[in-house]
């Protein structure tokens, strides 16, 4: 019976693990296409990636560790058995 208990518990645990680490990919998904909105045109993923690396390097050791830590959350899943990608995050065509 307690077992029982502690396995369902650790279900829950694990369910509520990924439910995280998708709303995580939500938000970094919906930073992505806000910031897409404003910069319209001029928009491009060189630019993101320094906002980013600008970010990184004004930011405090705290955060560091906190995308340190939340960071697998946004790289996109390994297809699956069945050749699809499960991962919310579309893939987006490079601009040059």
């Amino acid at each position: 019976m307690i077992d029982n208990k502690l396995a369902r518990l650790d279900q829950r645990i694990q369910l509520l693990k990924k439910r995280k680490e998708k709303l995580y990919t939500q938000i970094a998904v919906a930073y992505l296409k806000e910031t897409e909105r404003i910069f319209g045109k001029e928009f491009s993923l060189q630019l993101i990636l320094e906002m980013l690396d600008h970010l990184k390097t004004i930011s405090s050791e705290i955060h560091k560790e906190e995308w340190k830590k939340h960071g697998h959350s946004f790289r996109p899943s390994p297809p699956h058995k069945n050749g699809k990608n499960t991962s919310p995050i579309k893939s987006i065509p490079q601009q040059n």
